[in-house]
């Protein structure tokens, strides 16, 4: 059982708060039990201010009291557990996340209200992972702000180049925010800090995920559970590890199944005039499926060949369907329209939780093509359109 000793009155708090955001620090003072993590609270901008402590369990916040800081803006609290842990200090609309450290105490410094400028002292985990977030939420805000942009750019006259400019763009963000993920993850392979770090998302897409990271992902699995063994958090992410890992066999076991030569998964879904869309209605003609999404930086670089295989090989028994990834119909509306897809277009717009990725084994790797052949069985699947258009030359028409 958690004990808390608070160096102020405190009242009990009861509620959840459901955001985390990570701000840290920390400075060694009492190590006098190896069994005590201290949080020496330094705000000067939060005099006499009521604070919240959380605790950040697997699946839920929840609150455990509050304290109020003196007139300096000061508050000390006091945790007894044998367990590393995570906590969350809720003061005003900001949050910061702890790593509770066994012997350690953890001095948090700030004076801005916004607690931008809080700073780590002491402690290796939470000072490494306080840099992390740092950098993380310089790129985060972008993105926001990026996202903002091209919705308020949706009626100028220039919007599928705002649009472009802001994919590459979020795609260089994207790759600088994995990269800033993944250096975090092998430096801490024992903290706390990596069940943080694994849920990591830029906009809507995680940046690890088990199919593209499994090596990484099953090394910190071995670490924690080597280091925190009756850990609660360490024990919910082995349990969903080993349901993640089931359900990547079973992605592969359907990549065999869509090896060439095996019928084609039915789809059926919506087009962009609101159409019924079944794949099956295609049998007797040769069929191309794109998948894609307009978020994509790279989206248009295949659309020069996909025009020429549409013009030319229409005229024949031969149909071409795009399957966009969005979740926003009005953008990838307009990438239709701006792009004179003048082909089959279908959308759920349910990503990044669409069942297509799966039962087509997509993942993220857009765009991917497929060719079905005349009796609905898979000729082949390819990750450019040039490839695809090498293999329907080779095609009797």
């Amino acid at each position: 059982m958690t004990r808390l000793r608070f160096s102020l009155k405190f009242r009990l708090f009861t509620g959840l708060i459901l955001t985390l955001l990570i701000l840290n620090g920390c400075k060694s003072r009492d190590n006098t039990s190896d069994k005590v993590f201290k949080m020496d609270i330094r705000l000067n901008a939060y005099p006499d201010a009521e604070l919240i402590l959380n605790e950040v369990q697997p699946e839920a916040i929840v609150p455990l009291d509050t304290i109020n800081t003196d007139v300096a803006g000061k508050a000390l609290i006091t945790i007894d557990n044998t367990e590393a842990g995570i906590y969350m200090v809720s003061v005003g609309k900001k949050r910061i996340i702890v790593l509770s450290v066994p012997g350690e105490t953890a001095v948090f410094k700030a004076d801005r209200e916004d607690l931008t400028d809080l700073i780590v002292e002491g402690s290796v985990q939470n000072t490494n992972l306080q840099l992390y977030h740092s950098a993380f939420e310089v790129m985060r805000r972008e993105v926001d702000s990026l996202s903002i942009y091209l919705d308020r750019s949706k009626d100028r006259a220039d919007y599928p180049a705002v649009r472009d400019s802001v994919g590459m763009r979020y795609a260089t963000i994207f790759d600088a925010q994995q990269k800033l993920t993944i250096d975090y993850l092998k430096s801490n392979l024992t903290s706390l800090g990596t069940l943080i770090a694994l849920n990591q998302k830029s906009g809507p897409r995680p940046l690890l995920t088990v199919n593209d990271h499994f090596g990484l992902i099953m090394e910190i699995d071995s670490n924690l559970r080597k280091h925190h063994g009756n850990n609660i958090h360490v024990a919910y992410l082995h349990k969903n590890l080993a349901e993640q890992v089931a359900r990547y066999k079973e992605a592969n076991a359907m990549e065999s199944r869509l090896q060439p030569g095996n019928p084609a998964p039915e789809i059926v879904m919506s087009g962009h005039e609101d159409e019924n869309f079944r794949l099956s209605e295609l049998k007797g003609k040769v069929v191309v499926l794109h998948f894609w999404a307009s978020w994509l930086a790279n989206y248009r670089r295949d659309f020069n060949t996909l025009h020429l295989i549409a013009n030319r090989y229409g005229r024949y028994n031969f149909d071409m369907v795009s399957i966009s990834f969005d979740n926003k119909r009005f953008q990838w509306m307009q990438a239709i329209q701006s792009d004179f897809m003048q082909w089959t277009q279908v959308c759920d717009l349910l990503y990044p939780s669409s069942p297509l990725q799966k039962l087509y084994a997509i993942g993220d790797n857009l765009p991917t093509y497929y060719i079905i052949d005349r009796n609905g069985l898979i000729q082949g699947r390819y990750n450019s359109a040039d490839d695809v258009l090498i293999e329907l030359k080779k095609m009797e028409w």
